[in-house]
């Protein structure tokens, strides 16, 4: 559950893939300090804007009732993330709660 709604991994990385722009993308759940969920999207994008983080944030809204944060990051580094574990398939959803 993420602020009152059922989240499950592959509707957000539907909503991903619905990008074309969007080159990878890593999602990461942790916990906060309040003891609740917090999902952070990092993507790797060949041309950054606010216009398109706008774009993505209202397609969660309208998808799946939700706003996570999202950080555009270095195609390099989300490869790293992805290979981070000892897994051979890429690792797409992280999580990061005790």
């Amino acid at each position: 559950k993420y602020k009152g709604t059922t989240l499950y991994p592959p509707a957000m990385l539907n909503v991903l893939n619905d990008f074309k722009a969007i080159q990878t993308f890593v999602i990461e759940i942790s916990t906060n300090e309040n003891n609740t969920d917090e999902i952070l999207i990092k993507i790797a994008v060949e041309t950054p804007s606010h216009d398109l983080l706008q774009e993505i944030r209202n397609h969660f809204r309208a998808k799946l009732r939700v706003k996570p944060s999202i950080e555009i990051h270095s195609f390099a580094d989300i490869q790293t993330l992805q290979q981070s574990s000892k897994s051979r398939k890429p690792v797409l959803v992280i999580d990061r709660r005790a």
